[in-house]
């Protein structure tokens, strides 16, 4: 298994993981057009000369050696906010209190705003069933981390993922039916679709202006409220690893969680290292990756064979201990 740039040729794989993915994956939208749009800036991105971080976005594939079959993909943009605006939830918890009675009652309630911008999100991550397994998650999700340790300049200093929220056998979100249907007059499916293929000023235009009283909502609302689908378990714990914490703030639709961290305390990066090619034979389990954009390359130790010979320094990082 290895982990290569994304280019247009694999539109087909992609709008096949694409399918397969869950609803709430908004930056994997079920739409050609859209993913088309989506390799063809990739492409650009990595071609092009980077001094600071704007609109570019990076997508990565995974890919089985044995049949060359791309089998899982991530993404990085490189700052949030800057084609559309980017929107939360920001729980808030606060103590209100009664002179008069003596009564006091701890609440929370959410807030829309904007407080994720100008910042890069990791992006787009899923694989295929039968390869999602924790050493191709490992392998996935370190690459493009090492792709920031080697070429910072092109990332923000603050770093956030969010995770799919918690559905139900329908397929359907508790949050979104206790809050996002009344304003947004639509079911979960489209207002995802609407956010993974048109401008995200839909957002700001329909959602609630105001706090959001959790005490208000079903009892099936406020359980999933900053809680990640099951599935993500293995994806969670990996950005654990890395340094990432969750943040008060949610996702709009399914209320899943967000979590952040500064780019330069992420383990990957701070520990990583730069090796000339030859200097790799002995070292422990790890990653490995050449300093290189275009022809980036992402392997894990027993896979070093496929970097080749052309590259002249490698950068690498050994086991990431348990938080």
């Amino acid at each position: 298994m290895f982990v290569r740039p994304c280019v247009q040729s694999d539109l087909a794989a992609v709008e096949r993981l694409a399918f397969d993915s869950p609803v709430g994956l908004t930056s994997l939208p079920e739409d050609s057009g859209r993913l088309a749009e989506r390799l063809a800036r990739s492409e650009q991105s990595f071609a092009k000369n980077v001094s600071t971080p704007g609109d570019e976005e990076y997508l990565f594939a995974l890919i089985d050696e044995a049949s060359g079959e791309l089998v899982g993909i991530s993404g990085l943009v490189a700052k949030s906010g800057v084609r559309d605006p980017y929107f939360n939830f920001r729980r808030e918890r606060y103590l209100a209190y009664s002179q008069t009675t003596g009564e006091s009652n701890r609440l929370a309630r959410l807030l829309l705003v904007t407080d994720n911008q100008d910042k890069t999100v990791l992006s787009a991550f899923f694989i295929h069933a039968q390869y999602r397994n924790r050493a191709n998650i490992e392998l996935l999700s370190r690459a493009r981390i090492l792709f920031m340790a080697s070429f910072p300049e092109r990332f923000c200093e603050e770093v956030i993922v969010e995770f799919v929220g918690v559905t139900n056998h329908k397929a359907e979100s508790p949050f979104w039916n206790a809050v996002g249907r009344a304003f947004f007059n639509m079911e979960y499916d489209q207002a995802e679709h609407y956010c993974g293929t048109l401008s995200k000023a839909f957002i700001g235009e329909l959602a609630p202006p105001y706090p959001i009283y959790e005490a208000l909502l079903n009892d099936d609302a406020r359980s999933v409220i900053g809680k990640a689908a099951p599935e993500d378990a293995d994806v969670i714990a990996v950005a654990k690893t890395e340094g990432f914490v969750q943040s008060p703030h949610v996702d709009i639709f399914d209320a899943g969680p967000c979590f952040t961290c500064r780019r330069d305390y992420l383990y990957s990066l701070r520990n990583s290292q730069v090796l000339a090619a030859a200097n790799n034979e002995n070292l422990p389990a790890g990653w490995f990756a050449p300093l290189a954009v275009q022809n980036f390359m992402c392997v894990a130790s027993a896979e070093r064979h496929l970097l080749g010979t052309e590259h002249q320094a490698l950068r690498y990082v050994g086991e990431v201990p348990a938080p």
